[in-house]
């Protein structure tokens, strides 16, 4: 199916994904699978332009790993990112962690990480977004969520990128963020920082997701400690 005739149609391979943890008001997840719905990676946005457009929320989020598309609606900011798990080289991962990540790289608990590593047999267009070129934020060193050994480099670096991704979209702009000043969320406390929340999303195998959104009535927007570059 085309991307003309995705927008409007009644399509099979859309999916709600529960937020884990004890929220007062979560954001709405959706995830869209083009092949079950037999679409090409152009009919997959469409679908998803359509799908967050008709949710009556404020704020929308998508992010695309084709053959899959993760959604997020919600009344405050919101970010959500998927990727599928890699192999990931020395260079990307000094490129995405903070001096506080390299010195403690323990990951947390995340359900979709290490589950089936078996790569997917459909082309992908897609590849990792590029890094942000422009650091914005930096957070203290702090304890992460699980500190369980390192068993999966790969899915962990992954992850990494994932949860900061979309941490940068809900504070506004991926593109403005450095990830290598920009302490993941992964590393606050109970997953919470201010009026800022995260959760690591299951989703499919051999891929990792996570969602951050500002939760309704958080007065302070910059609870994520945020510089600018000159």
């Amino acid at each position: 199916m085309t991307a003309a005739c995705a927008a409007g149609a009644d399509v099979t391979g859309a999916r709600v994904i529960p937020v884990p943890g004890r929220h007062d008001s979560a954001p709405d997840v959706t995830l869209l699978d083009a092949l079950a719905a037999g679409l090409d990676d152009a009919g997959l946005r469409a679908w998803a332009r359509a799908h967050t457009a008709a949710c009556g929320r404020p704020h929308v989020v998508r992010s695309y790993r084709y053959p899959y598309a993760l959604l997020a609606c919600h009344s405050e900011p919101v970010g959500v990112d998927i990727e599928r798990i890699e192999p990931c080289d020395p260079a990307f991962a000094e490129l995405i962690r903070t001096p506080a990540e390299r010195a403690s790289p323990a990951p947390v608990a995340d359900p979709g990480s290490l589950a089936d590593r078996a790569p997917h047999a459909v082309a992908d267009p897609g590849s990792l977004a590029d890094p942000a070129p422009h650091a914005v934020a930096d957070t203290a060193p702090l304890a992460v969520t699980d500190p369980t050994p390192l068993a999966d480099p790969d899915a962990h670096l992954t992850s990494l990128w994932c949860s900061k991704e979309a941490l940068s979209k809900a504070l506004g702009d991926a593109l403005r963020y450095d990830p290598a000043r920009l302490d993941s969320p992964m590393r606050w406390p109970e997953l919470r920082c201010g009026p800022w929340r995260a959760a690591a999303l299951a989703t499919v195998p051999g891929h990792t997701a996570w969602l951050c959104w500002r939760a309704a009535g958080g007065a302070d927007p910059t609870g994520v400690r945020r510089g600018r570059e000159p």
